[in-house]
């Protein structure tokens, strides 16, 4: 809870929600539990979070070179290459934001909506991603969407919601079924 501190301090009368969206459009079962939980309160803050990736693996790793010179101009385009395909990718994810930012607005009027990107290396990093970014802003609630699997692949992949509850116990994780 110490270090979570200066994170609600931040917050002084107004609520953070961090919502993690996936390649799902707003459902309605998302929208009724925002809905209930800013009832009571009139200045909420919507951080809509989005994780791009993971890179591809060519993008990942580099062919290298032995002449330190070379290097530094393979190692120049491979970077030119990994922020190639996040634009690219930020791009496509540009719609999937919109509607849930227009949703949002319609639905919580008063709101304030903020939208956020993180590309991700490996996508065992986003739980981790969605808590800093939930940190970073200061949110004390995160709401993610939860895809039903079948019941194999679920006994191998903890899902995000409850790898966030086990990271953080002091952060509020709704999942929601979409």
């Amino acid at each position: 809870m110490a270090r979570l501190l200066p994170y609600f301090q931040r917050m002084a009368g107004r609520q953070h929600i961090l919502v993690a969206i996936d390649d799902f459009p707003m459902t309605q079962h998302l929208e009724e539990c925002l809905q209930k939980m800013v009832e009571d309160r009139t200045a909420v803050t919507i951080h809509l979070f989005h994780a791009l990736g993971p890179l591809p693996p060519q993008l990942l790793e580099s062919r290298g070179s032995e002449d330190p010179s070379d290097e530094k101009k393979v190692e120049a385009e491979q970077l030119q290459q990994q922020e190639s395909w996040f634009a690219h990718a930020r791009h496509e994810a540009e719609p999937l934001l919109q509607t849930a930012t227009d949703r949002l607005r319609a639905l919580l009027s008063d709101a304030e909506i903020k939208s956020h990107f993180v590309l991700l290396y490996q996508r065992e990093d986003l739980a981790a991603e969605i808590l800093k970014a939930a940190q970073d802003n200061g949110c004390a609630t995160i709401i993610v969407g939860h895809k039903s699997s079948p019941w194999l692949r679920e006994q191998f992949h903890a899902h995000t919601a409850v790898q966030l509850k086990s990271a953080s116990p002091d952060v509020t994780v709704c999942a929601v079924n979409v």
